[in-house]
This record gives C-alpha cells, structure tokens and sequence, in this order.
C-alpha cells in the first residue's frame, strides 16, 4: 500500500461490512417554490431495485403538472398535487423495502427460512410496485391540480393520507401490504 496516497478500499478497516440506510418519512416533498424527487424525497434500501424507477415516476408525475402551470401561484397547486400521489406510493416503497430485505435475509414474517413459502412471498410483494397504472396515476395527479387550483381542495379519488407505522401510507396500499 502506498500509505501517501491509499485508495479508498484501502482506507476502510472493514471493507466485506457496510449499512444500509433510508430516508425518513416526510410530509411533504416541497417547500416553496422548491420540491425534491428521487432519492433526495425518498431515499430507500436496495431491496426492491425501484429507487431509479420511483425517481422516474417522481418526474413523469411532475413534469405533466408543471405543465400545467401558467402562473407562479400555480406551482402551489402542483406541489400540492405531486405530494398527494407521490407520497403514500414512494413512502410504501420505502417501508416495503426494507421489509423486503427481512425476507431476503430468511427473518421475514410467515415465511422464514421455508423456501416455499419464501419464493411465494418474493413473488406476491412487489406486484404492486409493478403493476401500477402509471398513466392512472398521472391522471389523479392532474385531477388534484385542477381542483386545487380552482378552490375545490385536492379532489375525491386521491386516496387520504394517513400515519402508520410512522410512515405515510395509503388507505388503497394498506389494504394490499
């Protein structure tokens, strides 16, 4: 080693140990005239594979409603609406994540070390994350914007927020966790 300039790898005492770490729940993914996507909103472990793709999302939805905008003071409105949609699904990955990573390692819940049992539950927990109709989605977020912007609050069909777990969830990803 080249104790005057040691590589990285070099300079960790336990290079095969690491941690893994995740965003904590907030209430909101904007402040101001400022929001946050991706990671820096909802930062997860690695266990599903869906943090670029929940970025991804995170700018379909906001680009479509920015797009909407055709004044400062509509920008509320689409944060407003970014959150109620983005929120409860970004905040579920988060959490499902890091239980998936709990039957990853055998210490999940009903199914253990049971190899059977385990490529089920592997199978079942991320068809959620797959199956959403991103165009849907999209759509409740534009519906949000409209009615926020014309005074009638973020309208019916955008699921309430509520505390569980102390992460934001939504009543529809409740009952399918």
């Amino acid at each position: 080693m080249d104790s005057a300039n040691p590589t990285p790898l070099q300079l960790m005492q336990n290079p095969d140990v690491w941690a893994l770490y995740e965003h904590p729940p907030i209430p909101s993914y904007h402040r101001g005239r400022v929001a946050i996507l991706g990671d820096a909103a909802h930062a997860s472990t690695p266990h599903f594979g869906a943090g670029a793709g929940m970025a991804l999302e995170d700018a379909f939805v906001l680009s479509h409603l920015l797009a909407l905008c055709s004044e400062s003071a509509d920008l509320g409105h689409a944060f407003a609406a970014y959150d109620a949609v983005r929120i409860p699904r970004t905040q579920g990955v988060v959490r499902e994540s890091r239980e998936q990573g709990r039957v990853l390692d055998m210490q999940g819940e009903g199914a253990g070390d049971d190899l059977g049992k385990l490529a089920d539950k592997l199978d079942t927990r991320v068809r959620w994350i797959w199956n959403e109709d991103l165009i849907g989605h999209r759509e409740k977020a534009v519906e949000a914007f409209r009615g926020s912007r014309d005074g009638k609050g973020l309208v019916d069909g955008i699921e309430k927020l509520e505390v569980k777990d102390e992460v934001v969830v939504s009543e529809a990803l409740v009952e399918v966790v």
